[in-house]
């Protein structure tokens, strides 16, 4: 008796496609946004201030437009008459703050609290606003944090970390960006940020260890300076002059340690759909390229900060991967699928201010 195996073939399972890393590239160059930047700085400051909103516009389109994944670059559709209205109500929101503590301290009483409650709201339409206004691919990004998510992440944690000295700021941080990230979109896919609250305090446990070796290095170093030149020299220029920049240079270390491990933190922890983020920044290489950006803007009196704005960007993205899972192209196809509802829900939206990770 035969078997017929010719159904076999057809019944086989299709291949897996194996993870690829894809680099995210950057193409901008120092020169290139120095254009920008100087038309830019003049003309806010002739219009005093007002160009600002224009000025982020441009700024951003040249990033974004710039950085590319794939072969297909990033997009900004932000107009700058809704940035200049959303920093409008915040320097009124500010300005009234103010006013209420000149006119009467006890005003504060009932203003402190109606800040405390509106800022999650602040939050809240900047992070869609800076989403929806962000595509790749003529696909737009997308936030579906609510209001509630806000407070509870911003207000309620924050003050359980002020009360309590500290010891709560690593869950703080945990629930800030679980929903900054964890509510992030790519048209209709949803983002994912799934990490345990002990990952945080282990991040803070070694970077609290090392800012603490560092400075106890450098206070070795001044010490050392000290005796060798004799403590009648402490007033002297020079010396005075060196410790401050042993100091300078420890506080850029620690600095590029503590953004190189919260970045990592972060966006190494961030998947869409099948595809995860990666990222390795390395703290002391960090560390290195700000200590060198800011001795090169002091010397050059602010002219070299466009090359360094370029120079942070570009190593940044050059350690930023996307671990693709099968084709981006068909991820987006699907991620379009069910998003031109919410892509009319928001577009309207505006408010814009900047939150950082």
């Amino acid at each position: 008796m035969s078997i017929d195996n010719t159904d076999s073939v057809f019944d086989a399972p299709a291949p897996v496609t194996a993870p690829r890393a894809l680099p995210f590239e950057f193409r901008g160059s120092g020169s290139e946004y120095f254009r920008i930047w100087i038309v830019n700085l003049l003309l806010t400051i002739v219009t005093v201030g007002i160009y600002s909103a224009w000025a982020k516009v441009r700024r951003l389109r040249y990033f974004h437009g710039s950085t590319s994944l794939e072969g297909h670059a990033f997009d900004y559709h932000a107009e700058p008459v809704a940035i200049l209205i959303g920093r409008l109500i915040t320097v009124g929101g500010y300005a009234l703050f103010l006013l209420a503590g000149q006119i009467n301290p006890l005003l504060n009483l009932i203003v402190v609290p109606l800040l405390l409650v509106g800022l999650p709201w602040v939050i809240l339409r900047s992070r869609r606003f800076h989403l929806r206004m962000t595509s790749w691919r003529g696909l737009r990004f997308g936030f579906h944090g609510d209001y509630k998510g806000a407070f509870k992440a911003y207000i309620l944690w924050w003050l359980a970390a002020t009360f309590t000295a500290g010891i709560l700021f690593p869950v703080f941080l945990q629930r800030r960006l679980t929903y900054l990230l964890g509510n992030s979109a790519y048209g209709s896919q949803r983002a994912g940020y799934d990490v345990a609250i002990k990952q945080f305090y282990a991040f803070y446990g070694w970077f609290i260890l090392k800012a603490l070796g560092v400075l106890i290095l450098a206070a070795v170093v001044c010490g050392a300076l000290v005796a060798t030149t004799g403590s009648g020299a402490m007033g002297s220029a020079p010396v005075s002059g060196t410790l401050a920049a042993v100091f300078f240079v420890a506080g850029l270390l620690v600095a590029g340690i503590y953004q190189a491990g919260q970045l990592n933190l972060a966006f190494g922890n961030l998947t869409i759909g099948p595809h995860r983020i990666e990222s390795t920044l390395s703290g002391p290489g960090l560390a290195a390229l700000l200590l060198t950006n800011a001795l090169l803007i002091v010397i050059t009196l602010g002219l070299y900060s466009p090359w360094a704005k370029v120079r942070l960007i570009r190593y940044q993205l050059a350690h930023l991967h996307v671990i693709a899972t099968g084709d981006l192209g068909d991820f987006t196809a699907s991620a379009t699928a069910d998003d031109s509802k919410a892509l009319g829900d928001e577009i309207s939206d505006f408010f814009d201010v900047d939150f950082g990770i």
